[in-house]
């Protein structure tokens, strides 16, 4: 059943037992009386479970499940996220996994429409977060690119020093040669 109100508690209070409990679905609120009005108007050839059996929890929790992704989908429609994969599909046995940027996208909407009323409309705030979260890891993300070229570019530079360096040593070795040969020649001109 839908929860706590539904649940005959005539023989329980006879036995003077102390009891807690929870109703999942609030029965006052518009969204669910609605909900409720047209699961008793559904045709009885096709859900015949709708006019005699009450609504099931599970089948409440799905619904409301269902309202939270539907929104969080309106959502980053709004805010121009593209969702679609578009042919990049990605290594499935890359190690370590590789997440689907857009995957982040999803989850972090998923996460805000959660626990929050999810008529149409009423989830704003949560677009500008979801926005700042976003630009904050793509500076994140540039912020690390730049590191990367600096130091390969610094990688770079000091390769090219050593070479430099190692070229001014073979050039003086080869200086210091030259002067040795100009002396022992010397040296063998004296002789002869």
């Amino acid at each position: 059943s839908q929860g706590f109100s539904n649940v005959s508690l005539d023989k329980v209070f006879q036995g003077g037992a102390n009891i807690s409990g929870f109703q999942i679905v609030s029965p006052e609120n518009p969204i669910v009386q609605q909900f409720l009005q047209r699961w008793e108007r559904l045709d009885e050839r096709e859900f015949p479970e709708a006019k005699n059996t009450p609504l099931k929890y599970t089948s409440a929790l799905t619904h409301d499940a269902i309202l939270v992704i539907a929104e969080a989908f309106r959502y980053l429609r709004r805010q121009r996220v593209d969702v679609s994969r578009r042919g990049g599909a990605g290594d499935c046995l890359a190690n370590p996994a590789v997440p689907w940027s857009q995957g982040i996208d999803i989850e972090r909407a998923l996460k805000m429409v959660g626990g929050r009323e999810t008529e149409r409309g009423a989830v704003r705030e949560m677009g500008r977060v979801i926005v700042r979260n976003r630009d904050r890891e793509r500076k994140k993300e540039r912020k690390k690119e730049r590191k990367k070229e600096r130091k390969k570019e610094r990688k770079k530079e000091r390769k090219k020093e050593r070479k430099k360096e190692r070229k001014k040593e073979r050039k003086k070795e080869r200086k210091k040669e030259r002067k040795k040969e100009g002396r022992r020649d010397r040296e063998r001109d004296r002789e002869l």
